[in-house]
């Protein structure tokens, strides 16, 4: 046992003094980046330095990206400053290379890509600072740097409404929407995130149909739909629904149909959640985005639908009774436009196009035969209706003739049986 005890303690002695060594060995040496200039007289640190400087320029590529947009700027918004690196190196030590980034031309790269909303809203100290460091200790290859995050952030304005819908509440969605809000009045989406809809359809203590599902991710999606937000994952109906209007629809249902999107920002935002009156109200809280975001639901098509098509006979041939109503299919792209804060358009980008498929409808034909008559029968037909027609002519005469004697008759006897009375000149009958 002492004798384990004794070996242990000489490794753990011999470990140690070897770190201590090599640790005595590092702070011996002088860096230059996270090369070792030791021993170099100064001639030939200048030679190094820029040689190094001319290599980091060769071979470093710096990119921008801003929404879906990239761009790689050109390497001259660097000035290595051979001279104060040279004077500023210390023995012993790990020393960098001394570099001047210039803020002018990092703003015009910027605005090369972007515009003047970007580029002036953008914190430059913080950006140049990753940008010098990378020059500094001498670290080539590519980089890539998401404006986004060096957005200047104004800490009275965090918590601001930046975009709302409301939607009329079905009154037979209405308890669910009510337990939604007991149960999620306020959901935070941290910077960068995603953000799953089935996650709370999984967690939510409820049973409740696809229909009020859909109905309240429609409403968060409306919401979203006018910011920056990135929709990853959204499925529409079958057919529109009645609460909602073409190009602001989702579909979900738990294990089929998910309805994701991304927080791209740097800053945290929230959503809640309120009835008022008959209305359910979404805000999208946060920081002001850069632009102000509109939608834009253009090439509406319809496309007609051939009818379901029935036979019968008790129909007949040429005539047909439309039995049910069909739908005709439609399509619409659908825009998010980009305008600066005072107004220009920005850029107007197709987010997806919308497709409802026909329901086609159903009609009823006649297969019976019209009843056919001989051209005998219809000649006969024909001398059977002149004969009446004659007939009821003779008679018709006859009956006036008799009529217009009596008329004769009863004007002789008026005549013969009329007195007339002087003193006040009245017919007397």
């Amino acid at each position: 046992m002492a004798k384990n005890f004794w070996i242990l303690l000489l490794t753990v002695t011999f470990i140690a003094g070897c770190s201590h060594l090599m640790e005595t060995s590092e702070q011996t040496q002088t860096y230059l980046a996270d090369e070792v200039i030791t021993g170099k007289t100064k001639e030939e640190l200048k030679q190094f330095i820029d040689t190094m400087t001319a290599n980091w320029l060769k071979n470093t590529e710096i990119q921008f990206v801003y929404e879906e947009k990239k761009h790689t700027i050109t390497n001259d918004v660097f000035t290595f400053l051979p001279r104060e690196t040279l004077s500023n190196i210390a023995v012993e030590k790990k020393n960098h290379l001394f570099v001047k980034i210039d803020q002018e031309k990092v703003k015009k790269e910027i605005s090369s890509f972007t515009n003047d909303a970007v580029a002036t809203a953008i914190d430059y100290d913080a950006l140049t600072n990753e940008l010098t460091l990378l020059a500094e200790q001498n670290q080539t290859g590519t980089h890539t740097f998401l404006l986004q995050d060096y957005i200047k952030i104004d800490p009275n304005k965090q918590n601001e409404t930046v975009s709302m819908s409301s939607m009329f509440i079905p009154s037979s969605f209405r308890s669910f929407i009510e337990d939604w809000i007991s149960q999620h009045e306020v959901i935070e989406i941290l910077e960068n995130s995603l953000f799953s809809f089935e996650t709370y359809m999984n967690d939510f203590q409820g049973d409740y149909s696809n229909e009020e599902w859909s109905f309240l991710a429609t409403a968060i999606y409306k919401t979203i739909l006018p910011s920056n937000f990135e929709i990853l994952q959204r499925t529409t109906s079958r057919t529109l629904p009645g609460y909602t209007i073409l190009g602001y629809d989702v579909s979900v249902s738990p294990g089929k149909r998910n309805f994701v999107f991304q927080n791209v920002n740097s800053l945290p935002y929230k959503l809640s959640f309120a009835i008022e009156k008959d209305r359910l109200y979404v805000k999208l809280i946060g920081h002001p985005f850069i632009y102000q975001y509109d939608i834009e639901v253009d090439n509406v098509k319809y496309y007609e639908a051939e009818p379901i098509v029935y036979f019968t006979n008790q129909l007949e041939k040429g005539i047909f009774v439309e039995t049910k109503k069909g739908l005709s299919a439609v399509s619409a792209d659908i825009y998010r436009i980009l305008y600066t804060h005072d107004g220009s358009l920005v850029d107007r980008i197709r987010l997806t196009t919308d497709f409802y498929p026909a329901t086609p409808g159903e009609e009823l034909r006649g297969t019976k035969e019209k009843a056919s008559f001989t051209l005998e029968n219809s000649q006969e037909e024909a001398l059977q209706e002149i004969e009446e027609n004659e007939k009821n002519n003779q008679d018709n005469e006859i009956d006036q003739q008799a009529s217009n004697n009596t008329q004769s008759t009863e004007g002789e006897i008026s005549e013969e049986n009329e007195f007339t009375d002087e003193e006040t000149n009245i017919p007397l009958k």
